[in-house]
Parts: C-alpha cells; sequence; structure tokens
C-alpha cells in the first residue's frame, strides 16, 4: 500500500523541499524565518513516519526506498541553497562532496533492490544523519539572527565582519562567521567515513556479485 500514514508523511516532505528553496532563496527576516519553520516541518514528518511505520505495521517497498529519498532531497536542498548565501562560506566543492556520497549510496541500494536483496544500514549512518540535520538548523538560524540585525541596525548582509560589528565582540564575531564552515566540514568528514562504513558493511554483497 503506498497510501498510508507514513508513505503520505514522505510525500509529503518531499513536496516542502521547493517550498523550503522558494523561502530560503528570500534574504529578508520573513523569509528566512519561514524556511526554518518549513524545514523543522519536513524534518518532523521524517521523525515520524519510520515509527508510525513500526508502530502500525504499516512498512512498505515503497516507503523502505522513498523515505531515505526524501531525506536526501530535502538535506540536498538545503545544503545546496547555502552555497548560493555568501554570508554562509559553504563551499560548492564540499556540498559537491558530499551529495556525491549519498547519490552513489542511493544508486547501491537501487542496485541492491534489483537483486532481489536489501543492504544493511551501517551505525554510522545515524550520526550522519544527525550531523546534516543539525548542520543545516543552526545556519538556519544563523542566517535568520543575520537577517534580523541587518535589519534593525541598518547593516548589509554582505557587511564585512558582519558579526563583529553587530555584536561589537571580536571572539564571538568570528567564532559565528566561521561556525557555518566548522559545521559543514564536520558534516561533510562524517557523511564520507559513513559512506566507506556502509559499503564495508554490505562488502559481502559486492562478492556474492563477483562470484554470480
Amino acid at each position: 500500500m503506498i497510501w498510508n500514514i507514513p508513505n503520505i508523511l514522505t510525500i509529503t516532505r518531499i513536496l516542502l523541499v521547493p517550498v523550503f528553496l522558494v523561502f530560503i532563496l528570500g534574504p529578508d527576516f520573513p523569509s528566512r524565518l519561514a524556511s526554518f519553520f518549513v524545514f523543522v516541518t519536513a524534518a518532523i514528518t521524517d521523525f515520524l513516519d519510520g515509527r508510525i511505520a513500526r508502530l502500525f505495521n504499516q512498512r512498505s517497498e515503497f516507503g523502505k526506498f522513498a523515505d531515505p529519498l526524501a531525506d536526501k532531497l530535502l538535506v540536498a536542498a538545503a545544503l545546496l541553497a547555502f552555497t548560493g548565501i555568501p554570508e554562509t562560506g559553504i563551499p560548492l566543492w564540499m556540498v559537491l562532496l558530499l551529495l556525491g556520497r549519498e547519490i552513489g549510496i542511493t544508486l547501491l541500494r537501487l542496485w541492491a533492490i534489483h537483486r532481489k536483496t536489501s543492504m544493511e544500514t551501517s551505525r554510522f549512518g545515524k550520526c550522519k544523519t544527525a550531523s546534516q540535520m543539525a548542520t543545516i538548523i543552526v545556519v538556519l538560524l544563523l542566517l535568520i539572527l543575520r537577517s534580523a540585525l541587518a535589519e534593525s541596525l541598518g547593516l548589509s548582509l554582505s557587511q564585512e565582519d558582519f558579526w563583529k560589528i553587530a555584536l561589537n565582540d571580536a571572539f564571538w564575531g568570528t567564532v559565528l562567521t566561521w561556525l557555518p564552515l566548522a559545521l559543514a566540514s564536520i558534516t561533510t568528514t562524517l557523511t564520507i567515513f559513513s559512506g566507506l562504513a556502509y559499503l564495508w558493511v554490505n562488502r559481502a554483497l559486492f562478492a556474492r556479485r563477483r562470484s554470480s
């Protein structure tokens, strides 16, 4: 069954991706605040769909594939949007490296489904997902705060040393300036590491492929 509650929540999460992009690309405070609530709403659907599926035994093949796909679309949309916002300082190459891992694992999962088998998940996958979500939420909050301060203090969003000027504090200004890049770097490292762990956990699947 496709039209059960968990799958509807998953489809809703996918539909929220373009809504999120419309708001996050707006530089004003209301748009960025709205993007935060859209993202949190989508994250809540991710929290609920798996639990409802297990609680009411509503697991489906569609859900097994669409649920992680929806997560990847949401994360990809947020991180790619951040690369287009100069004040985050997050480089495009870092996000492309992260997304390359996600695309590769998704293709492997499709290959496993085609072979009528399944791939085991790595325990590092949850750490990776938590890191991605935490990074996105923190960056969104920083963008909201930056927009609010810019409007209240009459500063430009692209103002050099924005945080130092807005907070009148060199230390915390430096911390907030580099925090998005630092979090993105940690998340990218965890994502790549979890991808390697995923391949290691499923190495027997590739061995069967070579012997078949």
